[in-house]
């Protein structure tokens, strides 16, 4: 009687074993997306930051011997940069 009964228990858990598996791939699954989701978003910010801050930075350089303000992203090789401390 032994032997029938604990042989029934471990079908049953061999059939529902497959949920187990199939939880942990969900769950992995889930966890891969949101950390995507979420260095996107998180890249995507960074960027707007940097455009704006190379849109509205602007800095004094020495161009043909005038002194001008331009913005960091129109700075060019021969500008020489005056630096403030």
């Amino acid at each position: 009687c032994g032997n029938v009964s604990g042989g029934a228990e471990d079908e049953g858990e061999a059939e529902a074993g497959w949920i187990e598996g199939a939880a942990i791939l969900l769950s992995v699954i889930c966890v891969v997306l949101v950390t995507a989701f979420n260095d996107w978003s998180k890249e995507k910010q960074f960027r707007g930051l940097q455009s704006r801050i190379e849109l509205e930075q602007r800095f004094a350089v020495v161009r043909n011997g005038n002194v001008i303000q331009i913005p960091v992203a129109e700075m060019v090789v021969g500008d020489m940069a005056q630096v403030k401390y």
